[in-house]
């Protein structure tokens, strides 16, 4: 080493790291790159670095070397590559492969690419067809390991191979040319030709050029591909980058995360590419790990709340052998603290998960962060007019909203979800950072505000149309996917520093009028809930108008809760609605009533109710409300054992569903006619009704799963259960359990009926068990099962008694008394083999 002709006194790894800074003059050099090449195969302090770094200063200037806070340094003097006479040296394929950056030799250099099959060979087929393809993702998303493995997939398909350029230390996008051309072998004296220089060496190449980690270069790589493409057409080019180059010619593919198990299950996650991935990793620093019945469970729940993400999903299979898998997952709430474990050999931004977020949030503009920010408060997904509504203030207007986020979703921070509506949702991970970020704006309490009343507006706007049109199943289901940010806004106004004025609201929109949207997605017990916690903040200073929906929404929902409390309810807002002479709310209130009536065994009041109904119904108002007393007059008749009055109401709604395409009202009405005909006598009739109708619940569910699908299943089960098609019947009940559990919240309301079914398939302790069971949660509802339930019943009893004796029965009674909901809907459904054995025959439970 010479200064002026003079040997300037060095020591050996002073040269090394200065080697490798004149190497990538003007570039950023890692501070693990340096360590990795320096001292190669050796385990050294950082210190060792900083040590031949400040030498290297004293002899060159201290404005030799800069450092660049959290990356490493970069070599700042001018630096010439020429040969004796000045001229560029001439390009050749040996050069090329020599210089390349490009991956290890032998397929086995690389880790195993797990959950990617689909994807390599989708990126395959695009790479060969088309000459710019870019791989667009959030930060650790596993771009870079797919680039990588398809390279090595693609090295034969290009006659001259493949070229693997790393982006991402590079902070000026002044020196992206001269990094391309080292990386093609291309010697460059004067930065300036470097791109002339690549584009003439790459003239006559067939390659596949790889560019890694475009986001925050991507003028100066459009730039590069740009020239790339008009000087040497032979050349594909391959780009990961958070956001589009937007090329004339690009070609995108979205890298979305790996894929999730569908059930709790060791074969499952063993199929599943994040869980592969998880337990891939977890076995590389713990070899004792095995997957197991046993920890399965936390293993899935570990991989779905990280989404499925391969760089958080690493980083906590990292933490396992400290803590345990249970001990990961209990922690997830603290990710950012506990996803830290990352490979010195990662980028340094890919070292912990912050690190990954907070490189992609700094390539954001100041708009654009605030933008991301408050959308963080978002659960589940939001619409754009949500996010105009909640994001927009004095100096963001609704439109500039609209550009932000489609920034963000070019730059994967936003995921969007293309159906009959766009929706816009944030990985979890993501959404935690953003309200990390939030947080540190000192604006969570403003911003929540402003999503709670956001969405009180969207559902006042849904709770208006029900009023006006029919049928109300389509206007639920545009809002069926703000569900949790509905629970979001109710847990924020009801709780201190919340505002319970907006939550009373809240409920009265989303609960009342039949139900409404909570009664359409079968959310009656949860919506109960609600109401009772909200109910002592109901005084003077909450509106007329909102109390008295308050009060509907509580009547409406709340006979999955104490059946008299819900007609308390119910005479609250008839008073209130006729106060405010308001005819629709003080019929809907009569309808609700009647509702809760019958369910008390009160059937002279309920019949009184009804023709209060009866008297305000207008031939004005919309189909929908105008069946809904055909709907509940067919239900109190029934009840009553007017059979006849029942059926003609029954058809006039049915009707009235068909003519407006109130799909889910038919089926209802469909289930409720199923019942009427078995209680008839017709129970042939009643099960090819139910077995029609069942054929087209399983040819669309989705058309039809809505308010009590989940009785209607019932009342079908319980027709194909009398004409003796159990098997059939067992299944539909087991259908319809679940959704009447996710309704009501106990399985009651199905057990009563599949107790008979057991005892007909010669399981009578079961039987008698269930039917304690349902019996013991009638009485604390207050409330009494319907006609033909206890009609069932009484005939279940008979059959227990002559099977039983007195003694064994009392003693099957207790046992069945003190079962809880998953005690019992576990006992309904064991498997039929081990049924008596279980061990409840010999103790209680």
């Amino acid at each position: 080493m010479l200064d002026d002709g003079k040997p300037v006194p060095v020591t050996p790894r002073a040269v090394d790291v200065l080697l490798v800074l004149i190497e990538r003059a003007g570039e950023v050099v890692s501070k693990n790159e340096l360590l990795e090449r320096v001292w190669a195969g050796l385990v050294v302090e950082e210190n060792n670095l900083h040590v031949q770094v400040s030498s290297l200063r004293k002899l060159l200037g201290p404005q030799a070397i800069a450092t660049v806070p959290g990356f490493g340094y970069r070599f700042s003097l001018p630096v010439s590559r020429t040969d004796p006479l000045g001229h560029a040296r001439p390009i050749t394929k040996e050069a090329m492969a020599r210089a390349s950056a490009a991956l290890p030799s032998s397929h086995t250099d690389l880790p195993p690419l797990y959950g990617r099959a689909a994807d390599l060979r989708a990126l395959r087929d695009l790479v060969v067809a088309n000459a710019i393809v870019t791989v667009v993702g959030p930060a650790g998303i596993g771009k870079t390991r797919l680039a990588e493995a398809l390279s090595r997939d693609l090295g034969d398909t290009f006659i001259d191979g493949v070229r693997f350029v790393e982006l991402a230390q590079l902070a000026d996008p002044a020196v992206v040319p001269t990094t391309v051309a080292r990386a093609l072998g291309v010697v460059v004296g004067d930065p300036r030709t470097a791109l002339d220089l690549t584009v003439q060496a790459l003239a006559a190449q067939s390659l596949l050029l790889v560019l890694d980690n475009c986001e925050h270069l991507l003028e100066a790589v459009d730039r590069v591909v740009a020239a790339v493409r008009k000087g040497a057409s032979s050349v594909h080019v391959l780009a990961t980058s958070q956001e589009l180059l937007r090329h004339p010619d690009e070609q995108v593919y979205r890298l979305g995360a790996l894929a999730l198990p569908g059930e709790i299950t060791v074969a499952s996650a063993r199929e599943s590419g994040a869980t592969e991935l998880f337990i891939a990793r977890v076995h590389s620093v713990e070899s004792r790990f095995v997957l197991s019945d046993a920890n399965v469970g936390a293993v899935i729940d570990i991989c779905q709340r990280l989404d499925g993400i391969p760089l958080a999903l690493e980083l906590a299979a990292a933490r396992v052998p400290l803590l345990g898998v249970e001990g990961v997952r209990e922690r997830l709430d603290e990710r950012f603290r506990l996803l830290t474990a990352g490979s010195r050999l990662a980028l340094r931004r890919h070292q912990t998960l912050r690190a990954a977020l907070e490189w992609s949030y700094s390539l954001l503009s100041q708009p654009e962060q605030a933008v991301f920010d408050r959308l963080g408060v978002f659960a589940g997904g939001f619409s754009l007019e949500a996010a105009q509504k909640l994001a927009a203030d004095g100096v963001i207007d609704e439109w500039a909203v609209l550009d932000h986020l489609g920034a963000l979703v070019d730059k994967s921070l936003v995921l969007v979800d293309v159906g009959g509506s766009a929706r816009y949702r944030m990985l979890e991970t993501t959404r935690a950072f953003a309200l990390e970020r939030l947080a540190a704006r000192n604006d969570t309490a403003r911003i929540m505000r402003r999503h709670a009343e956001t969405m009180l507006q969207l559902f006042e706007r849904l709770y208006r149309k029900l009023m006006q049109t029919t049928p109300p199943g389509k206007l639920v289901a545009q809002l069926g996917p703000d569900l949790d940010n509905l629970r979001a806004a109710l847990r924020w106004a009801s709780e201190a520093g919340g505002d319970r004025r907006i939550a009373v609201a809240l409920i009265g929109a989303a609960g009342a009028g039949r139900g409404g949207y909570f009664g359409y997605m079968q959310l009656k017990a949860e919506a109960s809930q609600w109401c009772q916690t909200l109910k002592p903040s109901i005084d003077e200073s909450i509106p007329a108008a909102d109390a008295a929906r308050f009060w509907l929404a509580c009547a409406d929902h709340g006979t999955a809760g104490s059946v008299e409390v819900s007609c308390q309810a119910a005479q609250r807002a008839i008073g209130l609605y006729r106060d405010a002479v308001d005819p629709i709310g003080v019929y809907l209130a009569w309808i609700a009533q009647a509702y809760s009536l019958i369910n008390a065994g009160r059937l002279d009041e309920a019949l009184q109710a009804l023709e209060q109904a009866r008297t305000l119904r207008d031939t004005t108002w919309t189909a929908w409300l105008r069946g809904t007393f055909d709907n509940m007059a067919a239900l109190v008749f029934t009840e009553a054992g007017q059979l006849d009055k029942a059926r003609e109401h029954l058809v006039e709604w049915l009707t009235l569903c068909r003519q407006t395409g109130h799909t889910i009202g038919e089926f209802a009405a469909l289930g409720c006619l199923i019942d009427v005909e078995i209680d008839f006598g017709e129970t042939q009739r009643a099960a090819e009704m139910a077995k029609e109708l069942l054929a087209r619940y399983r040819a669309n569910p989705d058309a039809y799963r809505g308010f009590d699908s989940g009785l209607v299943l019932r009342d079908i089960a319980t027709a194909l259960m009398v004409s003796d098609e159990v098997n059939e019947a067992e299944a539909v009940y087991r259908e319809a359990l679940t959704w009447t559990r996710r309704n009501y919240g106990s399985g009651a309301f199905v057990l009563g009926d599949f107790a008979m079914l057991r005892a007909r398939q010669g399981h009578i302790d079961d039987a008698a068990r269930l039917s304690a069971y349902v019996a013991r949660v009638y009485a604390d509802l207050e409330r009494q099962p319907r006609r033909l339930a206890r009609q069932n019943s009484e005939r279940l009893h008979a059959l227990l008694a002559e099977a039983r004796s007195a003694e064994s029965l009392a003693r099957l009674y207790d046992e069945g008394r003190r079962l809880t909901d998953d005690e019992a809907c576990a006992l309904a459904f064991l498997p039929s083999v081990s049924r008596e054995s279980n061990g409840y025959g010999s103790r209680g439970v």
